[in-house]
């Protein structure tokens, strides 16, 4: 059984040292670490969905502008040349399928 706590009860740091230890594992095993963490997050009724569905993206109103920032979320700082431009033009053909948008928000 998981129980959700409010965010207040952990420290700045301890999240700053959870990510900090997180981002030193190779970034496949963290993949993997994350896909679980999220399946396991998924499960708790209490827990509302953080995203927004492209239906709902569609939907906003036109003063609400959306970016890209990556497809993946790897920070790209750890990624090469190649793998920059795949993740981002992947983002951005996303976006553009049901926006405007040409916004770019580098990201973490």
């Amino acid at each position: 059984i998981y129980t959700a706590l409010p965010l207040e009860e952990y420290s700045v740091s301890t999240l700053e040292r959870s990510l900090k230890l997180l981002f030193a594992i190779p970034r496949e095993r963290r993949r993997l670490i994350l896909e679980q963490l999220f399946a396991v997050v998924a499960c708790w009724s209490e827990v509302p969905p953080s995203f927004l569905s492209w239906a709902e993206v569609r939907s906003a109103p036109k003063q609400i502008r959306f970016a890209s920032h990556s497809h993946s979320h790897e920070l790209l700082s750890e990624l090469d040349e190649d793998e920059i431009v795949r993740d981002v033009d992947y983002s951005l053909y996303q976006l553009r399928e049901i926006s405007s948008s040409k916004l770019l928000c580098y990201p973490g």
